[in-house]
């Protein structure tokens, strides 16, 4: 499996901003990635060492729209939070809580 098939995105939102405070970012990985896979491509692409890897499978989600009409089902995902070295930062999540605080 290649690198940029592990992580396939971050998750942007107030508590994984407030988790990124902690260094502990949050990523949305592939479902065949296991942790070593997802350490060493954090690595590789962000140049962090990662000391721990915690790993989380949600289940696809219902929907119905227009009553119970039209039911759409929400695919699955894995998720991971990485808590990186201390003095080191993921810049994806830096980046964007600072822009947040001067659009005040």
């Amino acid at each position: 499996m290649r690198l940029d098939e592990i992580l396939l995105k971050p998750i942007i939102s107030e508590k994984t901003l407030i988790k990124a405070r902690e260094r502990r970012y949050v990523f949305a990985v592939s479902k065949n990635a296991n942790k070593k896979q997802i350490a060493l491509a954090a690595k590789k692409i962000f140049e962090v060492d990662v000391l721990q890897v915690l790993i989380e499978n949600l289940p696809g989600e219902n929907k119905f729209r227009g009553g119970k009409r039209f039911k759409i089902k929400k695919p699955e995902q894995k998720r991971a939070t990485l808590l990186v070295k201390p003095g080191q930062k993921i810049d994806l999540f830096e980046t964007i809580k600072e822009e947040n605080q001067h659009g005040n």
